[in-house]
C-alpha cells in the first residue's frame, strides 16, 4: 500500500526563482534549489540548514541545443563543489544539492547515491547526461537498503523543484490494479508496425520496443514530420528491418501526438488506440466522463 507524503518548501527570499529548501517530512532528505545567479548566497543559506555535514550529492540541470541537459555529482563540500563547477560547466542554469538533516551520509553513500541516481537517470532518459559513469561504491545490505529509501526522497524533491530526472515514465503493471479505467495498456496497429502506450499524468507514453511506420503521406502535418525527424536524429526512433522501432518510452502530450508519429499519417488518438479487448480509448473516456458526472451532476451544469 502507497501512502501520502508531505514536502515542505521554503522560498529563501519568498520567490519561486530563487533559493529554496525542500524537505520530506518525517525524514532525513533534505534539498536546496540554487540558480546560478545566486550562487554567492548560498554559503550563508547552507550554514543556517539542519546538520553541519554537507556531504551529498548534486544535480546540475540547464539546456543545450534544446535539449534539457544535466550533471550528478557527489561531494563531502556540496556547496564548495558548486561554485567550483560554475567555472567549468557553462551550460547550467541552476543547481539542487541533496544531504541529510541528521548528518548520516558518508562519503560512501554518497558515491553510493550517486551512481545509483545516475543509473536510474540514464535508463530513463529525460535528460542528456552531461558525464562519464560514476564509479559508485559497494556497500552492505545494511547500508545500501536505506540508500535506496533515501533515493527515493531524493526523486520526490526533484520532482517538487519540477525536475523529473527520476520520475518513470511508465506508470501502469500488469500486477497493477487501479480504480481508473483509463489506466491500462493501449494498442496500435498501422500498416505493419506494432505500438503499445498508456496514460500517464504527463501524457501518452509509448513504449520502448514499438514501432512505427517509416513511411510518412504527404497529408502529415508539419508539426509531427518535424517531431518524427528529431527522434530519429537523437537515436529514439531507429530503423528496424522495414520500420522504425523506439529505443526508450516517449512521452507525447496527447494519444493522437503519438499515433500521428507512429503510423506517418493523420490519426485520431482516440479512436486508433484500443486496449487488449479492442475498446478504443475514446469510448472508455466517455463512459469514464459519465460515470463522473452521474456521480456528481452539479459539475456538469
Amino acid at each position: 500500500m502507497r501512502y501520502g507524503k508531505s514536502i515542505r518548501i521554503h522560498l529563501k527570499d519568498g520567490t519561486i526563482s530563487g533559493i529554496r529548501h525542500s524537505e520530506v517530512m518525517n525524514r532525513s532528505a533534505q534539498a536546496v534549489a540554487c540558480p546560478r545567479g545566486a550562487m554567492a548566497d548560498l554559503g550563508d543559506f547552507y550554514e543556517e540548514l539542519p546538520g553541519e555535514s554537507h556531504t551529498g550529492i548534486y544535480f546540475l540541470f540547464g539546456e543545450e541545443d534544446g535539449r534539457s541537459k544535466a550533471y550528478i555529482g557527489e561531494s563531502e563540500d556540496t556547496s564548495n563543489r558548486i561554485l567550483r563547477q560554475a567555472k567549468d560547466k557553462e551550460w547550467w542554469t541552476e543547481a539542487v544539492i541533496l544531504t541529510s538533516k541528521d548528518q548520516i551520509l558518508t562519503k560512501a553513500h554518497a558515491l553510493y547515491l550517486e551512481r545509483k541516481c545516475y543509473d536510474i537517470a540514464a535508463n530513463i532518459d529525460r535528460f542528456i547526461l552531461d558525464q562519464d559513469t560514476p564509479s559508485g561504491a559497494s556497500l552492505a545490505p545494511a547500508d545500501s537498503e536505506p540508500m535506496d529509501e533515501f533515493a527515493e526522497d531524493i526523486r520526490l524533491l526533484l520532482g517538487a523543484f519540477g525536475y523529473r530526472i527520476l520520475e518513470p515514465k511508465r506508470k501502469v503493471t500488469k500486477d497493477e490494479s487501479s480504480d481508473n479505467p483509463l489506466k491500462q495498456i493501449y494498442r496500435f496497429s498501422p500498416r505493419g508496425a506494432e505500438a503499445r502506450g498508456e496514460l500517464t499524468d504527463e501524457g501518452f507514453v509509448v513504449h520502448e520496443g514499438s514501432t512505427a511506420v517509416i513511411q510518412e503521406q504527404d497529408s502529415l502535418r508539419e508539426v509531427y514530420r518535424s517531431r518524427r525527424n528529431e527522434l530519429v536524429e537523437e537515436g529514439s526512433l531507429q530503423k528496424e528491418d522495414k520500420l522504425l522501432e523506439f529505443q526508450n518510452d516517449i512521452v507525447f502530450n496527447s494519444p493522437s501526438f503519438a499515433a500521428n508519429i507512429i503510423a506517418g499519417s493523420p490519426q485520431n488518438g482516440r479512436e486508433v488506440w484500443c486496449t487488449e479487448r479492442g475498446k478504443p480509448l475514446g469510448k472508455l473516456q466517455d463512459e469514464f466522463e459519465e460515470k463522473i458526472t452521474r456521480r456528481n451532476p452539479s459539475e456538469g451544469t
